[in-house]
């Protein structure tokens, strides 16, 4: 990964995709720096709700100067994102965090995504589909709402097998997206990629991790400095070990969490 710095971008595009979620693409000179699916952004939120402390969000898409994030709106910092306009400027510090592991070539796959868990997927997608990847994928995406599912023409779908899921159907609840999957469950893949609230991912952690499967959780932890200093993401590892989730993470092998810790 290259050394994390703090850099000026200038806001290309800031709109609505659906309830609360919106897409903020940002030009800035990139040029030197490396960056990997699920790597994160740690962007400054400037604006009317006056906040110290910038905010992480899982880079979506990053080419040519172009990164590119989908944040969901739910506090000050996120409000003050959503009013930004073409040209405005913000700082970020970038690239932060580790990234995903590519699958072997010839595996099928499965991803896994509950609500704005959807972010780091479309990096992920892009670099699977830019690599010498042979296998099948597989997308289960799944919302609470209808109208807080992002329009699938943002992924990169062609050749993807998906399925998609609402947890609540004509006001009522239905299933959630687990449930869901395992009615839907694909046969043969063998590595797996979960995004999602917490609770979603301890349960699809210890049911494919009973199944045999190889899991890459990307986690979605409340981070303070982004440089590992405050302390303020640490998470225990099985072996009694505390990561952060700002530099060790936010991608962490499902099997080496200590899950009572969250």
């Amino acid at each position: 990964m290259s050394t994390q710095r703090l850099i000026s971008g200038t806001v290309l595009d800031n709109y609505s995709l659906a309830k609360d979620i919106y897409y903020l693409s940002l030009e800035a000179d990139t040029k030197g720096i490396s960056l990997e699916a699920g790597n994160f952004i740690h962007i400054s939120c400037p604006g009317r709700n006056p906040v110290i402390l910038r905010r992480p969000f899982s880079i979506f898409k990053a080419e040519d100067g172009n990164i590119s994030i989908i944040y969901k709106v739910v506090g000050k910092g996120t409000k003050n994102l959503s009013f930004l306009k073409k040209n405005d400027c913000v700082d970020f510090l970038i690239p932060c965090g580790n990234s995903f592991d590519l699958p072997p070539n010839n595996n099928d796959i499965v991803l896994i995504a509950g609500g704005i868990g959807i972010a780091p997927f479309g990096f992920l997608l892009n670099s699977i589909k830019n690599s010498d990847f042979k296998g099948n994928i597989y997308l289960y995406y799944g919302v609470s709402y209808e109208e807080e599912r992002i329009p699938l023409s943002l992924l990169s779908l062609a050749g993807v097998k998906y399925f998609l899921h609402t947890d609540y159907k004509n006001g009522q609840f239905d299933k959630n997206l687990f449930e869901f999957f395992k009615e839907n469950e694909v046969d043969d893949f063998l590595y797996s990629y979960v995004c999602g609230p917490i609770e979603m991912l301890k349960v699809f952690s210890n049911y494919l991790i009973q199944k045999g499967k190889i899991v890459q959780l990307s986690l979605e932890e409340n981070m303070a400095c982004g440089i590992g200093a405050c302390l303020g993401c640490t998470i225990k590892a099985l072996d009694g070990s505390l990561k952060h989730v700002c530099t060790d993470g936010p991608i962490f092998y499902a099997e080496r969490v200590d899950f009572k810790s969250l």
